[in-house]
């Protein structure tokens, strides 16, 4: 009689610990994923506002008249966007591995790779061959799908249906991210700044074409 191949899930469970540090990185991983996504929301947020609204928003009080500020700067606007995705989706990925590392560690890795060689590719993969493949496959496509999904497409879908919220929502922590950012986003605002008026300097457009 042919046995019934052990259960993958029970194994795996045989092996993680789960303790107070897991679980606070866990939260730190959601929030993060809820700061990347309302980051890359404002962006099409901001950028997506009518000039009826932001005459509308011109006439307001408080946070509407931040709303019309930080339009008003759109380059400084744009760097300090793209400051903070960057930093907040550096940081998901860092939380993310020592996540991954604490649930998949080696002995884990081997227990699926032994269980997948035996039961699922029936020897044609080595253990450990299979092992390194779902490591890079969580690890890296599996980590890359869960922050376009819920740190760039899906937020940015909301915002393109729903910007004046989103604005709304998100001119106080812009506000602040942009004085935190401030010097590097001024240097690369300067940096965009000199490289147009180079590539329009009709002087050197001239010379090239000489």
């Amino acid at each position: 009689m042919e046995t019934e191949p052990p259960n993958l899930l029970g194994f795996i469970l045989g092996f993680i610990q789960l303790d107070w540090y897991f679980l606070a990185y866990l939260l730190l991983l959601i929030i993060l994923i809820c700061c990347s996504g309302l980051i890359s929301a404002s962006e099409v947020a901001f950028f997506s506002l009518t000039s009826s609204k932001l005459r509308a928003l011109e006439e307001e009080e408080g946070i509407g008249q931040r709303i019309v500020h930080l339009r008003n700067q759109p380059q400084r606007l744009l760097a300090t966007i793209l400051i903070g995705n960057n930093f907040v989706n550096i940081a998901i990925v860092i939380v993310s591995k020592i996540i991954l590392d604490s649930l998949l560690n080696d002995q884990t890795l081997a227990v699926i790779g032994w269980w997948m060689h035996e039961y699922i590719f029936l020897g044609l993969f080595t253990p450990d061959q299979l092992a390194t493949a779902i490591d890079f496959f969580i690890t890296v496509i599996l980590v890359t799908f869960m922050l376009l999904l819920f740190g760039e497409v899906g937020p940015k879908i909301y915002a393109n249906v729903n910007n004046l919220k989103v604005a709304r929502f998100m001119a106080t922590p812009l506000n602040i991210l942009g004085f935190v950012f401030s010097p590097v986003s001024s240097i690369l605002v300067r940096w965009g700044r000199n490289i147009r008026i180079e590539d329009f300097n009709p002087s050197k457009l001239s010379d090239r074409h000489q």
